[in-house]
């Protein structure tokens, strides 16, 4: 799987926007003084370490020491689901703005984010530049590009839906280019679009064994599918042509054609060990319980999921045969969220960890502000994704099912897909519940209870204009004070 490979520190240089670019060595194969980037990047192997480089940025949820800043967990307390949670106020209290919605330029995670996913475009600008020179077959040359542009645009899609009007930068740069001017997003999204559909051409249709957890032509297909619905106007490409409503459907028939993909039929099944990378996961970000060189010190350098003990149950001590962890009771669900569903859906105790009915009193806490009663039952800190090494904090081994078919299914019924109907139905029927139409309210609400505490609710909420707050973050205050007033600020 991609999370096993062996990450190198190949990368030097930094970006002014944030992006430093320390790399990482789990196995530290060679002395790290003799793998220097100008006599790094000659065979595949130097390549594929590249590449994994830009793949780890996808774990990222902590700056280093801190703050934390895991994106999905924010989100879903910034989209009103969950509150901020943990010990009481003064708890990472960084997280409460996004709880009040109303989130200052001076907020670290902010500057977390914006450090985060710079760092992956450089790295994947690095690759891109230096690949020209390495000796390889074709056939690796044009997918080892093609897996970079896709986690460039995926990484630049996060950017523009967070932050807006951000720097687009395409190359590394040299010291006197640091300080780079904002474009408007639709230049971005474009961006995406271009790279994206380079991708779709050089990419495989499926990953098997060893290779589990690379990209695939249906992953950038969902998207580019995605990049349009949240856009919700054309993205025009450099080099091949418009995505409009009609092609980025067209994607997602090919998607759900393709046989390769199904609903699991028990939905509880997605969130266990045995259910990573399973028949539904269309993209997932892999992570493990290796961390033999990251440490609360360097965060990046670990390989599990903090965000698992972030939102684990506070003050556990039973021994249950789920095993739970006692975590750190951040963005705890809301009751009001837990009461959208019926009790019929199998989506609702799979999704909540209802401890009130389900643990014995004296082996959880109950004596914090935020206590609900609830907690995520999706990325729960349970027995099975225990790490067996290190600090179990940084040790969770839960992936992060970034994209569904379930979603898939439901982008395609909102884009007006011919089977829209059995589309939306199918995702309805799983859950047990009766079939009714698919109307563009039903699909929200059906989005709503479907992707609940997978960070969705969010950016669904602003691509619908329906979020009581600013479409974007502010850029944060220091990017702004190192831009020398090259930046707007939102």
């Amino acid at each position: 799987m991609i999370k096993k490979y062996i990450l190198s520190g190949i990368l030097g240089g930094a970006l002014l926007m944030g992006a430093t670019s320390c790399g990482e060595d789990f196995l530290d194969r060679k002395p790290l003084d003799t793998r220097m980037e100008d006599n790094f990047y000659q065979t595949e192997s130097d390549a594929m370490e590249a590449l994994v480089a830009v793949y780890d940025v996808l774990q990222w949820q902590a700056v280093g020491p801190g703050p934390f800043n895991p994106v999905l967990m924010t989100l879903d307390i910034a989209s009103g689901d969950t509150k901020k949670g943990g010990s009481g106020p003064a708890d990472l209290a960084y997280f409460q703005e996004f709880s009040d919605q109303n989130v200052t330029a001076e907020n670290p995670v902010l500057v977390g984010w914006w450090e985060k996913y710079y760092s992956g475009i450089y790295r994947a600008n690095l690759l891109l530049e230096r690949i020209e020179g390495v000796s390889a077959d074709s056939d690796f040359m044009e997918r080892t590009k093609a897996e970079a542009k896709f986690l460039r645009a995926y990484y630049y899609f996060d950017l523009v839906r967070l932050f807006g009007n951000i720097p687009l930068i395409l190359e590394p740069l040299d010291p006197e280019e640091y300080v780079q001017e904002q474009v408007n997003p639709q230049a971005i999204y474009n961006q995406i679009a271009t790279d994206l559909l380079e991708a779709i051409k050089a990419l495989p249709s499926t990953v098997v064994g060893e290779e589990i957890g690379r990209v695939t032509s249906h992953a950038a297909k969902a998207l580019l599918a995605k990049a349009y619905l949240h856009h919700n106007a054309d993205l025009v490409s450099a080099n091949d042509g418009t995505v409009n409503k009609a092609k980025a459907l067209a994607f997602l028939e090919e998607v759900i054609a393709s046989g390769q993909f199904d609903l699991v039929p028990n939905f509880a099944d997605i969130w266990t060990l045995a259910g990573e990378n399973n028949i539904e996961s269309v993209f997932e970000i892999q992570f493990s319980e290796h961390s033999t060189w990251g440490d609360w010190g360097y965060l990046r350098g670990t390989d599990g999921n903090m965000s698992v003990a972030m939102q684990g149950i506070r003050g556990y001590t039973g021994e249950d045969e789920e095993g739970y962890y006692s975590g750190w009771s951040f963005s705890v669900p809301k009751p009001e969220l837990v009461a959208e569903y019926d009790n019929i859906d199998q989506r609702k105790v799979a999704t909540f960890i209802n401890v009130e009915e389900e643990l014995e009193p004296e082996t959880y806490a109950t004596d914090y502000p935020d206590y609900t009663g609830f907690y995520t039952r999706k990325y729960s800190a349970n027995g099975e994704h225990f790490g067996s090494e290190g600090d179990q904090n940084q040790n969770f081994k839960n992936n992060i099912r970034a994209i569904r078919f379930a979603d898939v299914l439901l982008m395609a019924a909102e884009l007006g897909s011919p089977q829209a109907n059995e589309y939306f139905n199918r995702v309805r029927r799983r859950a047990g519940l009766n079939e009714i139409d698919a109307s563009l309210e039903n699909i929200k609400q059906e989005r709503r209870l479907e992707f609940a505490l997978e960070g969705l609710r969010y950016f669904d909420l602003v691509r619908w204009g329906e979020y009581a707050g600013p479409k974007y973050f502010k850029i944060p205050q220091r990017e702004m004070d190192l831009s020398g007033g090259a930046f707007v600020q939102n």
